[in-house]
């Protein structure tokens, strides 16, 4: 049913989610243009303006893509999103999640715990899997689960069932104004929350308590029990070794299959999330079962007793230094570098302290370079990829392990992270 008869549209870029919302516009007879700044293959009959100006739209509702900022659109129309209009459009239990770090993995998780627990389940949002395109699958009985990037909460506040933030670290300062205008938009995610789960080891997140009106249900998620701040709050912490619900204990740590303490504070706040609409025994078989998500600490291959592990999703300083935990360093030759997303290195100095080597490799490799090079770990550059991995593996020894795990984004060199696991899985298979 065509619900934008009168109203002209457009979509300003063409990226994942705009191709979606293209096809659903199609399917349901709906007429729009497409805005980009080169030439692209659009469905038959559909517009594409490009060139120099097409960000000057005059349609009266604009679908801006998420890593276009809404105010370089010049327009006297509505500036919205794919994932705003699919959110209001979309039947059903409505989680979502962000962070800086881990979004991912409680991501899944939470769809995981909840289709062992016997629930209609949907995984979709900044994952990979637009939500347009599965909307028609949507009933009240469907548990959607969408991760958000702060792109998308810019200027979006959903309605949700269960609002999840991971985390707040230093990310994404290349796109955002500026430091607190990402941490604004992270707790975007809060404001039409009716339960609202936050890591409160996090010290951004912590201050945010007292700002979470009474009428919304706060978990608090802690490897300690948190100290309950407000009324109608509950806690989840790890105590003895077991994932507990406030008193309940529901999971113990050691049938967890991913390493690195970070992921028992994934699956806690996952545990937070689902818990309402799962069941232990669903909490248990995802443990039993589930061995994370690709490209995260994920073995590739092995040559000459060289492990190799892709964790290509590793695109933040923050995320690269939990990682290691998991690793010993003498024996691990860690591949770092690509795309720069103004980000502070520093913290990588100590991180990599130890490692067997460290090779850096993309247009940050000199700016990493000067955050580590007091550290006592031998660095070597590479301005090639392929030659990256090569210099790694040729420094190990069988018992050893080269370690992706960029600590940047992928776009000086890939489309997407997904695209340099694909890379580094093919030359490590070649070697």
């Amino acid at each position: 049913m065509n619900t934008f008869s009168g109203i002209s549209l457009s979509l300003v870029g063409y990226g994942v989610s705009n191709r979606a919302l293209a096809s659903y516009f199609i399917n349901n007879g709906v007429s729009f243009l497409v805005r980009t700044p080169e030439r692209v293959d659009t469905p038959c009959g559909v517009v594409n303006v490009y060139g120099g100006d097409y960000l000057d739209s005059h349609e009266d509702i604009v679908f801006r893509s998420p890593a276009l900022r809404p105010e370089k659109i010049k327009t006297e129309g509505i500036i919205t999103t794919e994932i705003k209009y699919a959110l209001s459009k979309a039947h059903g239990i409505k989680i979502g999640v962000t962070g800086s770090d881990g979004k991912t993995t409680v991501s899944t998780l939470i769809s995981e715990i909840l289709k062992n627990s016997g629930k209609e389940t949907l995984l979709c949002g900044n994952i990979g899997i637009p939500l347009i395109d599965k909307i028609h699958f949507t009933s009240d009985k469907t548990h959607i689960v969408c991760e958000l990037s702060s792109f998308q909460l810019l200027d979006h506040y959903p309605y949700l069932d269960t609002a999840v933030i991971t985390n707040i670290t230093e990310n994404h300062l290349d796109w955002h104004l500026s430091f607190d205008e990402y941490i604004e938009a992270k707790l975007g995610i809060v404001k039409n929350a009716s339960r609202i789960i936050l890591d409160t080891d996090n010290e951004y997140l912590r201050r945010t308590i007292s700002d979470i009106s009474a009428d919304k249900r706060l978990v608090c998620v802690s490897f300690d029990k948190p100290y309950a701040k407000k009324e109608n709050s509950d806690c989840v912490y790890i105590e003895n070794g077991y994932i507990c619900y406030n008193e309940e204990r529901l999971l113990s740590t050691e049938r967890i299959r991913l390493s690195g303490s970070f992921n028992i504070k994934n699956y806690a706040l996952a545990i937070a999330a689902a818990y309402p609409y799962a069941h232990k025994a669903g909490i248990e078989r995802t443990a039993d079962e589930f061995c994370g998500v690709k490209s995260r600490m994920e073995l590739v291959c092995e040559r000459n007793g060289v492990r190799f592990y892709d964790s290509s999703i590793d695109s933040t300083p923050s995320r690269t230094k939990s990682t290691l935990e998991s690793f010993d360093k003498a024996k691990t030759a860690l591949i770092l570098g690509g795309y720069d997303k103004n980000l502070d290195y520093s913290l990588l100095s100590a991180a990599v302290d130890g490692m067997k080597c460290v090779v850096l490799c993309g247009e940050n490799s000199p700016k990493i370079y000067d955050a580590v090079k007091s550290s006592k770990t031998k660095i070597f550059v590479e301005e090639i990829f392929d030659n990256a991995v090569k210099r790694a593996y040729s420094l190990c020894v069988s018992g050893d392990s080269v370690l992706l795990s960029p600590a940047s984004a992928s776009f000086d060199m890939f489309a997407n992270y997904k695209e340099r696991s694909n890379a580094f899985s093919r030359i490590v298979r070649k070697l």
